[in-house]
């Protein structure tokens, strides 16, 4: 199985974003079908998705670790660049 690493960088654009609602510089929201917590680190599986300020990651399955901000993705992954129009 195939592993990507990134580091979601927190502000790559100043006027980002994602679905309907304006996100914060620092903020990273996640969300997964089965999530799970092992103190810094976050499972995520199933239909994944990570978002910041300027990026949106989505794949089978992730760990997220908060402290140094790095995301292990696999499966099927897809990132989404977001500019301002």
């Amino acid at each position: 199985m195939r592993k990507l690493f990134l580091i979601l960088g927190l502000a790559i654009l100043a006027s980002a974003q994602t679905g309907s609602r304006s996100m914060l510089p620092d903020e990273i929201r996640y969300t997964a079908l089965h999530l799970s917590t092992d103190g810094s680190l976050v499972h995520l599986k199933g239909d994944v998705e990570i978002a910041t300020h300027g990026v949106i990651l989505k794949c089978d399955e992730a760990d997220y670790n908060r402290d140094s901000q790095e995301v292990e993705a696999r499966g099927t992954v897809k990132v989404k660049l977001i500019t301002e129009p």
